[in-house]
């Protein structure tokens, strides 16, 4: 890999030559390095975000946030990334041919990277450039929830649940009934000034079986992604806005009979969205769970059968509770 050197052993004043500004979840962000080969990471993971330009209400104002990715010589050390959180806006991070932190509360994130580590791509994406900068932007106003989300028409439908319960496969079978797939795996709610939820994403990951569901996946060879399992690597259109301002959610549970739909009440839903979190997904919500009441309020437990296409007549049921199609996108259903 080709980067600049320091002429100084602290690396004070190195030169951050290749750069790139972008929205991401509305909010600018500047990544920096002394690598292009960093910078040409950041444009794949996050070069979607550059057709927000034509939403300039979705936009947010202000300096937004600075990431800075150094790489430099260094051993790559022992196998492994850990992060720490010594408050809730700091993280710190470091391991195999990395190091850094980021500080939300400034705005600013700092990196350092090994060549070995930069050219892992799907390593240094992963562990430092998507962690670092998906942390700045949520720390604003944009928390994070662990759910796969689809949308049609002004109108999403998140699809929560633990690993392995059917919330990609789900979406991307949802695809086929003129949904789109807005985030694979985590959406963000954003609840001021005015209360949203935002995608984020162009790639879906899917069981190494899934193609069984999906003929045209037939082709695709399984991965190993970097939490270690197999998965269908699919890098789809992302929709643009990523965005709803009205959305529901259903609690997805997996089974082996015909899949079923069953309303739940506010205390229900809410009790499920701020229980057995995982780290990372709970700081907001011991804040202020009041921020995922729009979706409590509409909320669903869904079983689902062996066959995913099989539930698609259930999301379309939530879709016309939701309001869907009742009227011009983002406005309210009639009472």
């Amino acid at each position: 890999m080709i980067f600049e050197r320091p002429d100084d052993a602290l690396h004070r004043g190195l030169p951050l030559r290749h750069s790139l500004e972008l929205p991401v979840l509305g909010i600018p962000v500047r990544v920096r390095s002394n690598a292009r080969a960093v910078v040409e990471v950041a444009e794949s993971s996050f070069g979607d975000w550059r057709a927000l330009e034509r939403h300039p209400d979705l936009l947010e104002a202000g300096g937004g946030v600075d990431v800075r990715l150094v790489v430099h010589d260094a051993p790559d050390g022992a196998a492994g990334i850990a992060y720490r959180r010594p408050d809730a806006t700091t993280m710190v991070f470091y391991g195999a041919g990395c190091a850094g932190f980021a500080d939300a509360q400034r705005g600013i994130a700092v990196g350092y990277v090994t060549p070995a580590m930069a050219s892992d791509v799907e390593q240094f994406r992963y562990t430092v450039l998507e962690a670092l900068v998906l942390f700045l932007v949520t720390g604003p106003n944009r928390y994070p929830l662990h759910a796969s989300a689809i949308a049609r028409r002004g109108v999403g439908l998140l699809l929560a649940g633990p690993g392995g319960s059917g919330k990609s496969t789900l979406a991307w079978a949802a695809r086929g009934g003129g949904w789109e797939v807005l985030s694979d795996d985590v959406v963000y709610v954003q609840s001021s000034p005015v209360w949203r939820i935002w995608g984020a994403g162009s790639r879906s990951y899917l069981p190494a079986d899934a193609a069984h569901h999906f003929p045209d996946l037939s082709e695709l060879e399984a991965e190993v992604t970097v939490g270690g399992r197999r998965k269908l690597v699919v890098r789809r259109a992302a929709p643009v806005p990523p965005v709803c301002a009205r959305a529901g959610i259903c609690l997805l549970t997996p089974g082996a009979g015909s899949p079923h739909l069953e309303a739940m009440s506010e205390a229900e839903t809410l009790d499920a969205l701020t229980s057995n979190l995982e780290p990372g997904f709970d700081d907001f919500v011991r804040a202020a769970p009041e921020r995922l009441l729009p979706l409590a309020q509409r909320g669903w437990r869904l079983r689902l059968g062996p066959d995913p296409h099989a539930a698609i007549p259930l999301l379309e049921r939530a879709y016309e509770a939701l309001g869907g199609d009742a009227g011009a996108p983002g406005r309210p259903r009639p009472a």
